[in-house]
Formats: C-alpha cells, structure tokens, sequence
C-alpha cells in the first residue's frame, strides 16, 4: 500500500483505489482510513472485507463518481442496496429502493385488464427495453451482457381509442401504436 492508495481484499478478490476515493463519503471506509478502527489484514497487508466481492465494482464506481450504472435485476439490485447498507453508504442504497407504490409491475394480460376498464382519460405505461426488445422476448439468461436498457413510455388515452374492447395483448398494443 503506498501513501495515496489503499488496497481492499472483498472476500477473496483485491481491489485498489485512492484513499481519496474512501474517504469521499461518510460511512464504512471513511471510519476505516480515518480512524483508528482495530481492521482485519491478509497476508498481503490488505485490508480484507469478510464480503461478496460480486457487487463491490459497483460500490466502488459509486464512491468514485457519487453516480452509478445499477443491475438490470431485481435480485441483483436488491443485494447491492444490501451492500450499500453495510458499507453505510445510505445514497447509494437509496438509489437501489424499488419503485414507489404508484407503479406496479403485472404480465400483459394483467396490463390489458386494467387498460380495458379504467375510467381514466389517459394511463402511462412504462416499461424497460433493450435494443427495442421487452423482457420476455429474451432467452432465460436475459439480455446480452453489452446490452443497455431504456425506458419506454407509452400512453394511452381513452378518448382517442373510443374505449373499444380488447380481446388480446396485440389489441392494446395495436391501439397504442396508432395514437
């Protein structure tokens, strides 16, 4: 470790950044460098972090810009606002909370249902999208790892549609592609 970096062994794999990067924000690491914390060493002289290693990049970016890229999972997102708590780090795991109570996540058919029979003028309906592809036109394993996801708006309005039934998802879809 020389005198500007600092090098962090998370459960088995070594990470180096600046202690500048560690001591940005208050929480785990600021306490680490800047106090007299008793820490666990390996025999590397790294400081070791009895942890998963798999989302600390992720942590690290974050203490290293205040901005992330976050996981395109929903268990993945809630394991890095887990990491975030322990590393104290309450920003970051802020920006992984779920969404807010006013969305809700439901299959087409659900989606179609509540379309069909609100009394509502206009609905916004949002939804992820990668390379113009939704979730379930991928495989099992999910998007190609270089792929990136953009939110997709789509609205929709009761008037301009003349309330008319739907029968399947392509009516919905049908009608929302014609406003």
């Amino acid at each position: 470790m020389s005198g500007n970096t600092v090098k962090l062994n998370v459960g088995g794999t070594v990470f180096e950044t600046l202690k500048s990067t560690l001591t940005k924000h208050d929480g785990f690491f600021k306490a680490l460098i800047e106090t007299d914390v008793p820490a666990e060493k390996d025999d590397s002289n790294c400081f070791f972090i009895d942890r998963s290693p798999k989302h600390f990049e992720t942590v690290l970016n974050y203490m290293r810009s205040g901005d992330v890229v976050l996981p395109d999972s929903k268990k993945d997102m809630l394991e890095l606002k887990k990491e975030a708590e322990y590393y104290l780090l309450s920003n970051l795991a802020k920006l992984c909370q779920p969404p807010t109570d006013n969305f809700k996540t439901c299959t087409p058919e659900e989606l179609m249902r509540v379309v069909a029979n609100t009394d509502k003028k206009v609905i916004m309906i949002n939804y992820l999208t990668y390379n113009g592809r939704t979730e379930s036109q991928y495989p099992e394993d999910g998007p190609f790892p270089n792929e990136k996801p953009y939110w997709t708006f789509l609205v929709y309005n009761s008037t301009r549609s003349g309330r008319r039934p739907f029968r399947h998802t392509v009516d919905l879809e049908d009608c929302m592609g014609h406003m």
